[in-house]
């Protein structure tokens, strides 16, 4: 998640394996977003964009150095920092939403089932009634009282 917010904000591939200075910086934002909000270690972070740990530490450290002199820098791994965070906040909505759901996916299931019961209910005495209906009318017919 924290990479496709990444890829998608500086509209790159992380995993291109180029030393141009924008993927490097991207990279370096996206190594310090997953030490930040994830348990990976640098061996899993980095296999996420294809490099090993050693490039992990190493993009970190100079980030941190970047972010002291490069106004730049430092506001795009604030605003990702945010984004980030608004994902996770967003990801808890969308549980509590979803509990909620199946809470009301369970009430209108009793409801559905109810109306059934009271639709067979008509069912049946719009059957009874249909009857006697016919019945009256042959009656009606047999006696004359209707052609």
């Amino acid at each position: 998640m924290i990479k496709e917010i990444v890829d998608n904000y500086f509209e790159l591939n992380l995993k291109r394996n180029t030393r141009k200075r924008q993927y490097v910086e991207a990279r370096a934002i996206f190594y310090k977003l997953c030490r930040e909000f994830t348990k990976l270690s640098l061996e899993e972070i980095g296999e996420q964009v294809n490099r090993d740990h050693a490039s992990v530490l190493h993009g970190i450290r100079s980030l941190n150095n970047w972010i002291e002199y490069d106004n730049r820098i430092k506001n795009n791994l604030r605003i990702l920092r945010n984004k980030v965070r608004n994902f996770e906040d967003e990801k808890d909505n969308v549980i509590e939403l979803d509990e909620s759901i199946v809470l009301k996916y369970v009430q209108l299931k009793e409801q559905v089932k109810e109306q059934e019961e009271i639709i067979n209910d008509l069912r049946n005495a719009l059957k009874d009634i249909t009857e006697k209906h016919t019945r009256r009318e042959k009656f009606y017919q047999k006696y004359g009282f209707i052609n």
